[in-house]
C-alpha cells in the first residue's frame, strides 16, 4: 500500500491539472512582456552630407548625397572609407550570444577605363 501511495505522488506531481499549467503559461508571458530579452537598434542613411557629424570619412567625402571612396577618379588603386561614428555591439555582455542583424548596401563602381574600352576611339 505505500508503493501505490508514492506512485500517486509522483503522478500528482508530473502531471499537474490544466487550470495551473494554464496559469504557468500566462505568468511567463507576462513576464517576457514585461521584461524583454532583447532590444532593437535601427538606423538608416538614405543620403549623405558634409553636415552628417555621424559619418567619420577617411579618403572619402559625400558629393550629390552619396559616399565617394575615391578621393581622385585620375588616381589609381585609391581607397576611401566611410564609418559610423558610435561602436555597434553585436553579442550580449551578460551571456556573450552573438547578435543578429541584417545590413543592405548599395553602391555603384564606375570605372573610367569601362567607357574607353567600350568606345576606343574616344
Amino acid at each position: 500500500m505505500v508503493g501505490f501511495n508514492f506512485m500517486m505522488k509522483i503522478k500528482h506531481f508530473l502531471f499537474p491539472n490544466p487550470p495551473v499549467l494554464f496559469y504557468l503559461l500566462m505568468l511567463s508571458n507576462l513576464f517576457s512582456l514585461v521584461f524583454p530579452f532583447t532590444s532593437t537598434t535601427s538606423f538608416n542613411f538614405s543620403s549623405f552630407d558634409s553636415q552628417n557629424n555621424n559619418i567619420s570619412y577617411e579618403r572619402a567625402f559625400p558629393d550629390g548625397g552619396v559616399i565617394q571612396l575615391a578621393n581622385n577618379r585620375d588616381e589609381q588603386s585609391t581607397v576611401g572609407r566611410a564609418t559610423y561614428y558610435s561602436p555597434m555591439h553585436l553579442w550580449d555582455n551578460a551571456s556573450t550570444n552573438l547578435a543578429d542583424f541584417t545590413t543592405h548596401f548599395s553602391f555603384v563602381i564606375d570605372a573610367k577605363e569601362v567607357a574607353k574600352a567600350k568606345n576606343p576611339k574616344s
